[in-house]
């Protein structure tokens, strides 16, 4: 086993270091791909530690992270590889938390509740300082002035990250930005070397010799055979909703959207029908995978704690798989959902198989699991850092595991990311060159809580369903009308295969003459958002309006669902509300369904329309943080 490039490139600076070279160079970026090796990083930069007679501090942004980064710290092939043998000690706010090892891993959050606790630390010794993750500190932030002191302390400073952005368009705390960008907390622009003008922070330590970088970028750990390429499979189809207005939405086809009404489409979508067809197609796939390669892992993002709950109802209920849940209970805690996912992990479950893992904003760093084959994406983070994490969690190499296959709804956010992500994967690098612009942008809607649902939208989804797909298969795209013409033939040959795309690569790769079936573009949709009125006379008011009732294949939902749904979304709304309000939770929602009921009588008794009032009414008067 060697060391990769970019571990390489980090080894050469701290060796020239210790021999007395590079004594300006304090600080040190190192952008890594998930999945690349970074937590290589900390044992290689050791070796300085111990040139120094001090401690090393790493830094990492959650709990999990810290105990996965000190079991990696010791592992026999890391110390062979790097010729270390030192051990990392666990710490939280603890006095003297090295206690005669090398140095202590700690979290952001702890150093945020006792930042004096750690700047006396770093007084008492010289300290090498590993921040993991750095993304997760915006600039101005408190984490940010909690561990401003410990890096204008640290001897040498080593900022790690799997991603140059943050999804608020905020810059990341203590890395070097264009010298003509904004100080005032918001992007502006910027011309890059190709003179295309961007929006954003523009990463460039150009001129500052105290710094050095060093770059692992997707094309080369693929081409290194570190991590695994991903394979989609993209599906589209009808949304019918209620707005804000309480008017009545729909739309043929969530691509092509303006933003509002790709917005509301896309929470309708994971929200009704539409939800259980893109895991149905996972679930398929999946069992099929577990036919050839048994550790297989399906991964499935839910947009809230509430639906996770009723996904995980699914698969138990229509597939009859042992679904592990993994979110952040009613009190905040997180306990379950650490056992839940160690349940998953079948290199530290000792219990039953658990195949299925369903989670609500933690399919991020920390989750890394190797066998993890397919995952769903039904949640509604659609930051372009987001969506390559939670992306990433399959993108790790094991014995015998096949490319990693992603599912998600054919909106345009998830679109754009996939099409980057597309251009990563075969994108030449460019060896010599030391940096490159980053630009931080959002490109969708923000992250949310994990405990936020459509109705934090205003809206009240009614249907879904997918009516056609569209694969990206080992680099091939293959459109609406290939995949359709594909699963036909599959269906005359009685094929057993689930994905379409797959077996339309396979036979590309077999020599067959598929003729228009292998494209590098999808077809143009035809898309259209329209209001009830305007479907029942059949005027779309913008191209076909292919959801006219009777003809969309949506899901019809009765009378007495609609009114359950609006109860629900109620009852939900007072409840987060009341745990957000100071003093006890039970009374506040006691006294807000009260207030509620004197205005409307019993709920249990209200009409659609009461029922659409009410929901009005819950929205307005008790807002949520």
């Amino acid at each position: 086993m060697e060391l990769r490039r970019f571990q390489s490139d980090l080894n050469a600076i701290i060796e020239r270091k210790i021999q007395g070279g590079l004594q300006q160079v304090d600080s040190i970026l190192a952008h890594v791909v998930p999945g690349g090796g970074k937590s290589l990083l900390p044992p290689i930069i050791s070796k300085y530690v111990h040139h120094l007679n001090g401690k090393l501090c790493w830094i990492v942004p959650r709990v999990k992270l810290m105990q996965q980064g000190a079991k990696d710290f010791q592992k026999p092939w890391a110390r062979r590889l790097v010729g270390h043998s030192g051990e990392m000690r666990e710490a939280t706010n603890e006095p003297n938390p090295t206690r005669g090892k090398i140095g202590f891993i700690t979290t952001y959050q702890a150093l945020g509740r006792a930042p004096e606790l750690h700047r006396e630390e770093f007084d008492r010794h010289d300290y090498v300082l590993f921040c993991d993750e750095i993304h997760h500190v915006s600039k101005g932030s408190k984490w940010h002035r909690a561990l401003a002191p410990l890096v204008q302390k640290a001897e040498l400073k080593v900022f790690g990250t799997g991603s140059i952005e943050r999804g608020d368009r905020e810059p990341i705390a203590f890395l070097p930005y264009a010298k003509d960008a904004p100080r005032d907390g918001h992007p502006g622009n910027r011309r890059s070397e190709s003179g295309q003008q961007k929006g954003g922070y523009v990463v460039d330590a150009s001129g500052r010799r105290n710094w050095r970088s060093i770059r692992y970028r997707r094309s080369e750990a693929i081409s290194d055979g570190a991590i695994l390429p991903l394979n989609f499979r993209i599906l589209d189809g009808t949304a019918e909703w209620i707005d804000e207005d309480g008017k009545q939405r729909q739309t043929g086809s969530l691509a092509n959207l303006n933003q509002e009404d790709a917005r509301a489409a896309l929470d309708t979508f994971l929200r009704t029908q539409a939800a259980h067809e893109i895991l149905d197609s996972a679930i398929a796939d999946w069992e099929k995978t577990r036919k050839s390669y048994r550790p297989a892992r399906l991964l499935v993002a839910a947009p809230d704690r509430q639906h996770a709950r009723k996904y995980r109802e699914y698969i138990s209920g229509e597939h009859g798989h042992d679904v592990g849940l993994a979110i952040v209970d009613d009190r905040g805690q997180n306990q379950e959902a650490l056992t839940q996912i160690d349940r998953f992990d079948p290199q530290k479950s000792d219990g039953p198989d658990v195949g299925v893992l369903v989670t609500v904003a933690m399919a991020y760093e920390g989750l890394s699991i190797k066998p993890i084959t397919h995952i769903a994406c039904l949640t509604q983070y659609r930051t372009k850092a987001w969506l390559k994490q939670l992306f990433d969690r399959g993108n790790r190499v094991a014995d015998g595991k096949p490319k990693p296959v992603i599912y998600g709804p054919d909106d345009p956010f998830f679109e754009r990311c996939r099409a980057q992500i597309a251009q990563e994967q075969e994108k030449a690098v460019p060896l010599e060159k030391m940096w490159e612009e980053e630009v931080c942008k959002n490109e969708g809607p923000e992250q949310p809580s994990g405990t936020g649902s459509a109705e934090d939208e205003g809206i009240v989804p009614i249907g879904s369903s997918v009516l056609r797909e569209r694969g990206i298969w080992n680099g091939d795209e293959f459109g609406y009308r290939q995949i359709a013409e594909i699963k036909q033939k599959m269906a005359d040959l009685e094929m057993e295969e689930e994905n379409p795309a797959k077996v339309a690569a396979l036979l590309a790769e077999l020599g067959f003459d598929l003729g228009d079936l292998v494209s590098g573009e999808p077809e143009s949709t035809a898309s259209a958002t329209t209001s009830a009125a305007s479907a029942d006379t059949g005027d779309s008011g913008s191209g076909e309006n292919l959801c006219a009732r009777g003809t969309s294949g949506t899901e019809t939902t009765t009378v007495k669902e609609r009114e359950e749904s609006l109860k629900d979304r109620i009852d939900t709304r007072i409840g987060r509300w009341a745990w957000q309000q100071p003093g006890d939770t039970g009374q506040n929602k006691q006294r807000a369904n009260g207030q509620v009921k004197a205005l409307f009588g019993p709920r249990s008794k209200l009409s659609e329309e009461e029922l659409k009032e009410c929901w009005k009414h819950v929205r307005m008067k008790y807002p949520l943080r």
